[in-house]
């Protein structure tokens, strides 16, 4: 069973956690709310898709140091800055630092919603293709130095005679290792060998 993504709501104004909690609560997102940077850290769930809405000025740790706290995660969930004395500099730093969006106060509640369920989309597709990728590595460790060198010539698009010529190997030899990929891959087609190594070489 698929996880629901989480939206966090950080930000050390009780009064704003609670509206938006229950504002995105009433859309049907689930909320957790954090009055600091710190208890976010202690609270965050790598595992789950999600979306984090941080304040940029907050006691101790600012969004700008969270945001950069969350680009050193793997899969980080994508992360809106909002504030209420925005200026070009902080804007600029958001953005550079890798900021899904930035939003000054007070904003328009439809425009928020929008921009996480943007970032929720986002999020789940990045985690599908670090998934992905992460499987193809997983098959392609199965195969020998030779089938690695077979494959290399599938994927390139050589046919099965151009393989052993490159290699000095019998096309006897070629067909065998070809079964053995397929079967160790799980591929059906040469089209699936290259889909595979193309996830894993980006």
């Amino acid at each position: 069973m698929q996880e629901r993504a989480l939206v966090y709501i950080v930000d050390d104004d009780a009064a704003v956690r609670h509206f938006l909690s229950f504002r995105l609560g009433m859309e049907g997102f689930d909320v957790r709310d954090f009055p600091d940077a710190q208890s976010f850290m202690q609270g965050y769930d790598a595992r789950r898709p999600g979306c984090v809405v941080a304040d940029l000025r907050m006691p101790r740790l600012s969004g700008l140091e969270l945001l950069q706290w969350m680009g050193a995660q793997a899969d980080a969930a994508p992360m809106i800055i909002m504030t209420g004395h925005g200026d070009l500099s902080a804007t600029v730093a958001a953005f550079r630092g890798g900021a899904h969006d930035f939003l000054e106060k007070p904003f328009d509640e439809e425009y928020l919603i929008q921009r996480i369920r943007h970032a929720l989309t986002q999020h789940e597709t990045t985690r599908r293709k670090v998934r992905l990728r992460r499987e193809a590595a997983l098959k392609y460790r199965r195969l020998s130095r030779r089938e690695r060198d077979v494959v290399s010539g599938l994927a390139a698009g050589r046919s099965n005679k151009e393989i052993a010529a490159s290699l000095g190997l019998g096309l006897r030899t070629i067909e065998s290792h070809r079964f053995q990929i397929m079967k160790k891959l799980d591929a059906a087609s040469v089209c699936d060998v290259t889909r595979l190594m193309a996830l894993i070489e980006e």
